[in-house]
């Protein structure tokens, strides 16, 4: 398999629709988050024949300060973790029985093989979802169909729009549960032990398990 997303068709083709929306008022990138530099950094943290885990969340934090490229994430210096993150970290703790982390910097997952992408790789400041259908859709899909053509990667599902691409995820094992957004953590996040479930699935692949400990 080519490890590179760089190969994948929608340079060709999908790319085009997202620079023309972000560029319809001359300057692309700004106001938008993260910083355009950072739209990639899950896919180059994460190597495609590095990949055990993808967890699939929505669209990054539409605060600024926050989103880096790596769903859920929060870089080391920001002393406030997002309700989000606060909600993925806990069912961590309860889950996995590890002690709360330092902060909400995830990146140590990524260089273990957790890709951590969302459906939608940018996102207005202060508006959620406000880049829902301009073209990163199609990046999406084509990095799951992917990696699930492998046969050796598990999916974690988080929320609706992320179980959109449950189908791309054939054949592989995929975990779902509800975002852990704070409207919808309380529908079924807490308690779906969505770590120890996808170590269970990569076991039975025959895939060493993710070490989840976070510093």
């Amino acid at each position: 398999m080519i490890n590179s997303y760089k190969h994948l068709k929608f340079w060709k083709h999908g790319y085009k629709d997202v620079i023309t929306h972000m560029a319809g008022d001359g300057i692309c990138g700004k106001g938008y988050l993260p910083a355009d530099g950072q739209w990639f950094k899950a896919l180059e943290l994460t190597p495609f024949d590095k990949v055990k885990v993808v967890i699939l969340g929505q669209d990054p934090y539409h605060t600024k300060g926050y989103a880096h490229g790596l769903a859920f994430s929060s870089l080391p210096h920001n002393k406030k973790i997002p309700q989000t993150l606060q909600n993925l970290l806990k069912e961590y703790e309860v889950d996995l029985g590890y002690p709360k982390p330092r902060n909400g910097d995830l990146r140590v997952w990524a260089e273990r093989g957790a890709l951590l992408l969302n459906a939608v790789l940018t996102v207005e400041e202060g508006k959620p979802l406000s880049h829902k259908g301009i073209g990163w859709e199609m990046l999406t899909y084509e990095i799951c169909k992917k990696l699930a053509a492998t046969g050796k990667v598990v999916f974690i599902l988080l929320g609706k729009q992320a179980q959109n691409y449950k189908a791309a995820c054939d054949p592989c094992p995929v975990v779902e549960a509800p975002h852990p957004a704070p409207l919808s953590a309380h529908l079924g996040f807490y308690g779906s032990k969505i770590f120890t479930r996808a170590n269970e699935e990569l076991k039975k692949l025959g895939v060493e398990p993710i070490d989840w400990r976070l510093p």
